[in-house]
C-alpha cells in the first residue's frame, strides 16, 4: 500500500559511511558551539573576533552537510518523484540535497562578507598641541601599531584653537568621528575624518555643554556625559541636543561613560556607584532617571568577596567584552602612588575579581593613575590609559584580570595619555557595490554599512 511504503522510506536509515561521518562530525560541531557560547555567557571563554568571522563560517557548511542525517528520509520521498518525472537516478540525492542545505545556511555569511573591518583604539594626548593617536591592533598578541598621518600623529594637533584637551570619541552612520575638544568649559564636540582631517567649527560642532568627560555613540546618535549626573543625546546632522537621562544618586560630575553593540550604558561616578541600563528614545525625551546597579560606596567588600576592600578613590572608566562582562577602573587618577587597579563583573553585576594593586608611580612602568579603559574584540584584551606621564602610557590586560604587559611604553616629551576609545572601520571588498535595502519606509535611517552589513562604519572620505 502507498501508505505503508512511504512510511518504511521515511524510518529506514541505511546511511553509507560518509554520511554517518558527516552527521556525526555536525552533532560535534554543534556540541563544540554550544559549550562555547555557554562558556560565553558564563564569562570565562570570550570568543575572539577573528575566530568568531573565520572558524565558525567554515563550521557552517560542513554543518550542513550533516544536517542529510536529519532530513534524508523526507528527500528520499522526493526524489522518489523525481525519478519519476526526469528519470533521476537515486545514487545523487545525497550529495546534491547535501550541497545544496550547505548553500542555503553558507548564504548569511556570504551576504555579510561585503566589507572587511579593523579595530584601531584612538588615545588623547592631553598637551598644549592636543594630539590624538590611532593605533592598529594585532589580533595575535593584541601588540598596537601607530597609524601615521603624513608620518605625524593621526590628528597632530594645531595648539589650543582647536582640541585643547581632546577627551572621548564618537561616529555617526556616515562614519564621521566626533571628539570633544575640552574635559571643561569651555568645550565643543568637534568633527574628523577618518583620516584625521578635523572639519572648522562653522562647519559643524555642538557647542560647550558645561562639563564635558566622554563621548560614545551607538545607533548613529552622539551621547555624551557632563555635569549634574547627565547623559546628553545629540543629532550629528545638525549638532542639536535631543534630550538626556539622569544617573539617580548621582553627586559627582566626573565619571566614566562608555556604550555597548546592543545599546547598553555603563557608566562611573566618584562615589563608587556603576550604572548600566539600556535607555530607549523616549527616555531621553522624558529624561527618565536610572538607578545604579552596582554600590560600592555602601558595600566596600560586595558581601566580603572584595578584598583589599573598595578605596573610596572613586571609579574611572568603564567597558564591557561580548559576553557582557563588566570591567571598571578603581582609583584616584590624580594622585601619583595611589592604588590603581580593575574590577570585573559580569552582566547580571555578580563580582568576578580584582586585578593587582600598582601604587608605585615613580618605577616608570604600569597603570598607576589608571583612568580610560577599552576591550578589544580583535585581540580579546583590555587596554588602560593613566595620567602619571612616567607610567606606561597605555597598558594591556588579559580579561581574567591577568597583566598582559606594556601596549605603549612611557613616551617623553609627550603629555599623559587620558582619554582611550575603540573604533570597528571597514572597507567594502569591491571598488563598485550594488546593494538593495527591502522594506524601508519613510523615516528609516539607512547607511552605507547597514547596506553591507558591515560590524563597523565605512569611514567618510573613503567612498563615493
Amino acid at each position: 500500500m502507498p501508505g505503508k511504503a512511504n512510511k518504511s522510506i521515511l524510518m529506514k536509515r541505511n546511511f553509507t559511511p560518509i554520511t554517518r561521518f558527516l552527521a556525526a562530525l555536525a552533532l560535534l560541531e554543534l556540541a563544540i558551539l554550544c559549550t562555547v557560547g555557554a562558556l560565553q555567557l558564563e564569562g570565562s571563554f570570550p570568543f575572539p573576533m577573528a575566530l568568531e568571522n573565520v572558524v565558525i563560517p567554515l563550521l557552517i557548511p560542513v554543518m550542513g552537510l550533516g544536517l542529510v542525517y536529519f532530513v534524508r528520509p523526507l528527500s528520499r520521498l522526493m526524489l522518489q518523484h523525481l525519478r519519476r518525472v526526469y528519470s533521476a537516478e537515486d545514487n545523487i540525492s545525497s550529495l546534491g540535497l547535501a550541497l545544496a542545505i550547505s548553500l542555503l545556511m553558507m548564504l548569511p555569511t556570504l551576504v555579510q562578507a561585503q566589507s572587511t573591518c579593523k579595530e584601531f583604539i584612538y588615545v588623547n594626548e592631553v598637551s598644549d598641541a592636543g594630539r590624538v593617536h590611532k593605533f592598529g591592533v594585532a589580533s595575535a598578541n593584541g601588540a598596537l601599531t601607530e597609524i601615521k598621518n603624513n608620518n605625524a600623529v593621526w590628528y597632530p594637533g594645531t595648539g589650543t584653537t582647536e582640541l585643547t584637551n581632546p577627551h572621548g570619541l564618537g561616529v555617526d552612520r556616515n562614519g564621521y568621528l566626533y571628539i570633544g575638544s575640552n574635559f571643561f568649559t569651555p568645550n565643543e564636540i568637534r568633527r574628523l575624518d577618518c583620516a584625521g582631517n578635523i572639519a572648522p567649527s562653522s562647519t559643524f560642532s555642538i557647542p560647550d555643554i558645561g562639563e564635558l568627560f566622554n563621548i560614545d555613540s551607538y545607533d548613529g546618535f552622539i551621547y555624551s556625559n557632563g555635569p549634574d549626573g547627565f547623559i546628553y543625546k545629540f543629532d550629528p546632522c545638525t549638532g542639536a541636543q535631543i534630550g538626556y537621562v539622569e544617573l539617580r544618586y548621582n553627586s559627582t560630575t566626573d565619571w566614566g561613560f562608555s556604550i555597548d553593540d546592543n545599546g547598553r550604558f555603563y557608566v562611573t561616578d566618584q562615589n563608587g556607584r556603576i550604572w548600566v541600563f539600556t535607555p530607549t528614545a523616549a527616555d531621553f525625551i522624558n529624561h527618565t532617571p536610572f538607578d545604579p546597579a552596582i554600590d560600592l560606596e555602601n558595600n566596600t567588600t560586595l558581601g566580603g568577596l572584595l578584598s583589599p576592600e573598595y578605596f573610596k578613590d572613586g571609579l574611572q572608566g568603564i567597558t564591557a567584552d561580548e559576553a557582557g562582562n563588566i570591567y571598571v577602573v578603581e582609583g584616584n587618577r590624580d594622585g601619583p602612588g595611589t592604588n590603581s587597579r580593575l574590577l570585573k563583573f559580569s552582566s547580571t553585576f555578580a563580582f568576578l575579581g580584582a586585578s593587582v594593586i600598582d601604587n608605585d608611580g615613580g618605577d616608570g612602568m604600569g597603570w598607576n593613575q589608571a583612568v580610560g579603559i577599552v576591550y578589544s574584540k580583535t585581540s580579546n584584551r583590555l587596554y588602560t590609559t593613566s595620567l602619571n606621564a612616567g607610567e606606561d602610557c597605555v597598558y594591556r590586560w588579559k580579561t581574567n584580570l591577568d597583566p598582559d604587559g606594556a601596549a605603549i611604553g612611557p613616551v617623553p616629551g609627550i603629555g599623559f595619555a587620558k582619554g582611550i576609545a575603540i573604533l570597528s572601520e571597514c572597507c567594502p571588498v569591491s571598488n563598485t557595490i550594488n546593494a538593495s535595502s527591502c522594506g524601508a519606509k519613510v523615516g528609516d535611517r539607512i547607511s552605507l554599512s547597514d547596506l553591507l552589513n558591515a560590524n563597523g562604519v565605512i569611514c567618510e572620505g573613503q567612498w563615493t
